[in-house]
């Protein structure tokens, strides 16, 4: 069911629409259909007032409130109120720029890295372009290269990858550094640094600090660039930035980088990212780090969820990213300066969800489950982290027949699934893209 458009003409048969659908689409075996009908018609009323004449606005949601539709004035009240509550926090703060989306300004967790001032030295230098030598072997397919250095023996890359940092088009990733003991001919294990790209650094790709400093700590140097969340769209075609700083550098021990104190796999860095450090009923779900005992044969509908999860992620998509404080008037240039947000196989797999659909499932990588109450903590370590809401699918009776609409914030589509062959089979409705 096709959501609203913003310029969508409310017609007389919305609401007996809504009602048709709630009887053929019965609660028992259809969940959540009627709930959404009855939702559009009260998104029809009270979705930007500049795409309606305000007479004609007036009079059909004063007829909708007058048809006593269970729910719909209680609805309606609260999106009048969250609009307002966003119109009002960006009079606050002296800004123009519309939060209908309810976005806000968000302060990114403090590294743990200690932050020094660049010394006087290096200050003074010029910068320098990094350029990756045709010996040195390339990064694996998730990550791009931002800095390269090489002396002697010693090797050192940092890049950016989505790996732990799901941004769709926001963001390129977050900060990884490589090491290489024979010149950059073969990479150890990448090392996640926790450090989401313009959230609030970046790592330049002309610097004057040498990244090789003494007793194992790489010197990255960096800016202050703290990406605006309010100012986050889809597509994004103004994000600007809220604080600027230079002249700044993080000394990083490679020992903290490598750190991993239960050994399962995740460093301690990756976990508090990721918040894989909590505990309790407060802690994300792992995929596979639970007990399966009561895990008995899969129903058709575990099977269709999981068969739907493997057809999601077998989808591959490089979406775009664009910079900070662009004039929206020079499009082209935009485009042009556009980049790549590193994209590939081997990454984790971050959900949205209910943990218990997926308590008996087992993974060859990485899957974390979070649901709706992580993602306040999550805005704190990426500028718009990105998990994959997993829709409900919605089934016929026979369960052999179903559709779902999945959505990963930049971009989703729908699916219709056909139990045939004794294995689920996959047809694409559509798709969008920002």
């Amino acid at each position: 069911m096709p959501k609203p458009a913003s310029r969508r003409r409310i017609s007389d048969a919305d609401d007996g629409f809504a009602e048709l659908g709630c009887r053929i689409f019965d609660a028992e075996h259809f969940a959540g259909i009627c709930a959404d009908l009855w939702q559009s018609v009260a998104y029809a009323a009270v979705t930007d007032p500049d795409a309606y004449d305000a007479g004609r606005k007036q009079r059909q949601t004063a007829a909708l409130l007058a048809l006593d539709i269970p729910g719909f004035a209680a609805a309606r009240e609260r999106s009048v109120a969250a609009l307002d509550a966003a119109a009002s926090d960006a009079k606050a703060r002296g800004g123009e720029r519309d939060l209908r989306a309810g976005r806000k300004s968000v302060d990114p967790d403090e590294t743990a890295f200690a932050v020094l001032a660049l010394p006087d030295m290096w200050r003074k230098a010029a910068a320098k372009p990094s350029t990756w030598p045709k010996d040195a072997a390339a990064l694996p397919p998730d990550f791009l290269p931002v800095r390269f250095e090489r002396a002697g023996s010693r090797a050192v890359a940092v890049s950016l990858s989505q790996n732990f940092d799901p941004s769709g088009e926001v963001s390129a990733g977050g900060y990884w550094i490589h090491l290489s003991g024979d010149g950059g001919k073969h990479w150890q294990p990448p090392l996640y640094t926790g450090l989401a790209d313009r959230f609030p650094y970046v790592v330049p790709a002309e610097a004057r600090m040498p990244l090789l400093g003494a007793d194992g700590v790489i010197n990255v140097e960096v800016e202050v660039a703290l990406l605006d969340t309010a100012s986050i769209t889809y597509p994004p075609v103004a994000l600007a930035t809220r604080r600027k700083q230079s002249d700044l550098y993080l000394a990083i021990p490679v020992a903290d980088l490598e750190r991993d104190s239960d050994g399962d796999g995740f460093s301690d860095i990756a976990e508090r990212h990721l918040l894989l450090d909590t505990a309790g009923e407060d802690a994300p779900m792992l995929v596979g780090s639970q007990p399966t005992a009561a895990c008995g044969p899969l129903s058709n509908e575990q099977g269709a969820r999981i068969a739907l999860l493997d057809q999601l992620f077998e989808i591959k998509a490089t979406p775009i990213v664009e910079p900070l404080d662009m004039a929206e008037a020079n499009l082209d240039a935009r485009i042009g300066q556009w980049g790549d947000a590193a994209m590939g196989p081997p990454r984790a797999v971050f959900l949205l969800g209910n943990p218990a659909d997926f308590a008996c499932l087992s993974s060859d990588r990485p899957i974390i489950v979070y649901s709706q109450r992580h993602m306040a903590a999550l805005a704190r370590k990426s500028p718009d982290f990105r998990a994959v809401e997993m829709p409900a699918i919605v089934f016929n009776r026979a369960r052999d027949r179903g559709y779902a609409i999945w959505s990963a914030g930049w971009t989703g589509g729908t699916f219709r699934l056909r139990f045939e062959d004794n294995r689920w089979k996959f047809d694409t409705i559509s798709s969008w893209i920002t």
